[in-house]
C-alpha cells in the first residue's frame, strides 16, 4: 500500500508481510491537496487537486525505484479538483470535478503513461460533472454527482470504449433510481 500526504510531499509504503512502513522519496513528488490516484500495477499516478489554486499537473510514483516522475501537461484537461479517476489497464481516465470560482466540469481526459500523453474525452451527452466511477473492463460507469444545473443526480452514464474505437468513446445514459437518498 502506498500513501501520500495531502498538500505535502511526504508519503509511505506499507509492507503487510513485515508490518512496516518505509518513507517514499520526496524528490519531484506532487504537493497538491486531494489529487486523484490510480494504481497501474507498477506505479501510482496522482493528478490534479489544488495547491494555492486548482492544478492540472501530477506525478507517477515507482515503488521499485522509489522515484517520482512528473506527468506530461500537453493536452491535459483544465486544472481541477474534486474529480475522480479510474484505471483501464492502459490509461488513467479523469472526469468531472471543479475549477476556480465554482466552475463545474463535465469533461475529462485520458492519460497514457507509456507515451506520457493526454487525449481528450468525448463529452457529448455526458451525464455528470461530479460523482463517482468504476471501471468494468470495457466501460467507465459514472454515478451520481451534480448535473449542469447544480442539482444532485440519481442517474449516471457509461463511457464506452466499444462505441467505435479507442479514439472515439461515447456516453450512454443509465436509468434513474427511485430516490437519491441524500
Amino acid at each position: 500500500m502506498i500513501v501520500k500526504s495531502s498538500g505535502g510531499s511526504l508519503g509511505g509504503r506499507y509492507d503487510p508481510s513485515t508490518d512496516t512502513w518505509t518513507a517514499t522519496s520526496t524528490t519531484n513528488a506532487p504537493t497538491a491537496y486531494s489529487p486523484s490516484a490510480v494504481w497501474t500495477g507498477s506505479e501510482m499516478i496522482l493528478w490534479g487537486g489544488s495547491s494555492a489554486n486548482v492544478i492540472n499537473t501530477g506525478g507517477r510514483y515507482n515503488p521499485s525505484t522509489d522515484s517520482w516522475t512528473a506527468t506530461g501537461t500537453t493536452n491535459a484537461p483544465a486544472p481541477r479538483g474534486g474529480h475522480f479517476a479510474v484505471w483501464t489497464g492502459s490509461e488513467m481516465i479523469i472526469w468531472g470535478g471543479g475549477g476556480s470560482n465554482g466552475t463545474s466540469y463535465f469533461n475529462g481526459g485520458r492519460y497514457r503513461p507509456t507515451t506520457d500523453s493526454w487525449v481528450a474525452t468525448c463529452d457529448q451527452n455526458a451525464p455528470v460533472g461530479k460523482g463517482t466511477a468504476i471501471w468494468t473492463g470495457s466501460e467507465m460507469i459514472v454515478w451520481g454527482g451534480r448535473g449542469t444545473d447544480g442539482m444532485i443526480l440519481n442517474t449516471g452514464g457509461r463511457y464506452s470504449i466499444r462505441a467505435i474505437s479507442i479514439s472515439h468513446w461515447s456516453w450512454k445514459h443509465l436509468a434513474q433510481i427511485l430516490s437519491v437518498g441524500l
